[in-house]
């Protein structure tokens, strides 16, 4: 990884580009076209891991991806390599051509929070992506774009993906079913449509009481224009070493931005698009075996 080539093994993309790093991987069968010129790209930033749920979920998340234009996904998957498993089902689900990509990175032991290494790496792959754009139109439109980190677990309506469109630097939703609250949103005053502070878990506490999928922040904040590639602190990235429950704030601290900046979507944050659901095959106490899918890949 590093600032250098990312190999083969750690990086799968459906885009044919041609390159040696990059492995194109088209749908069995496709929704709608992936561009449209002049709209705003949307990047989902998924870490996934193994688990008996896991082709399961991806499978749901894609299906809901699968029909919005514009919308790239960077599946990053918790451990060095990645696996035939997500590579076949990214390839084997409805996304269009050129509108995903499959990383690896593997989690640090001992850290409090996991998935800030994988959401650091899918913003990696997303900066190269857009990067290598050889089409200028296309390149705007992906520079002009959003960043929401879509876990694989979650369920999106779709009405959702027209809400992070609108986002300017970092728009806010509700978010069903999330730190044991029906839902977690934020409050707006609705004479100013000002956010003033957060109905959620621990909100006395976090500086930003937002659950990872009610926010979606500009590209601008990920991706710094090459005349600027050098200056330090110039590429906004998740802290790995953050406490439980502070991984939003501390990456909502960096942009430098006060909750009453906020820009509440979602009808002032009264419409739930969003659901953390959290999938359980009720076995209660028992725990499938290790290689579950050895015989059939579910």
């Amino acid at each position: 990884g590093g600032s250098g080539s990312l190999g083969v093994s750690e990086f799968f993309s459906s885009s044919s580009t041609g390159s040696d790093d990059i492995t194109k991987g088209a749908g069995l069968c496709t929704a709608t076209p992936t561009k449209q010129s002049g709209l705003r790209w949307i990047f989902a930033i998924t870490p996934t891991y193994r688990r008996v749920t896991q082709r399961l979920d991806m499978i749901r998340l894609l299906a809901a991806f699968a029909h919005v234009p514009n919308l790239y996904v960077v599946v990053v998957e918790d451990r060095e390599t990645v696996s035939e498993k997500m590579k076949t089902t990214l390839e084997d689900s409805m996304m269009p051509e050129g509108s995903w990509a499959l990383a690896a990175a593997p989690t640090t032991p001992g850290l409090a929070v996991k998935g800030s290494e994988q959401r650091n790496k899918g913003l990696d792959v997303m900066a190269k992506l857009i990067a290598s754009e050889q089409d200028e139109q296309t390149r705007k439109d992906m520079e002009n774009g959003v960043v929401f980190f879509a876990d694989d677990d979650n369920a999106y309506d779709p009405r959702l993906f027209d809400e992070i469109r609108k986002v300017q630097k970092v728009g806010v939703w509700p978010v069903a079913f999330s730190g044991k609250k029906i839902v977690e949103h934020c409050k707006v005053d609705s004479s100013t449509g000002k956010v003033t502070g957060f109905d959620a878990w621990a909100a006395d506490v976090r500086p930003f009481a937002l659950d990872m999928a009610g926010m979606g922040l500009s590209v601008s904040f990920f991706v710094s224009p090459a005349e600027t590639d050098t200056n330090k602190g110039a590429k906004l990235r998740f802290d790995p070493y953050s406490h439980s429950g502070m991984l939003e704030s501390t990456l909502l601290m960096q942009t430098g931005i006060s909750v009453g900046d906020l820009e509440p979507l979602a009808d002032n944050c009264t419409k739930v698009y969003t659901w953390h659901v959290s999938t359980s095959i009720k076995w209660g106490k028992e725990q499938p075996p290790a290689d579950f899918d050895k015989e059939f890949d579910v």
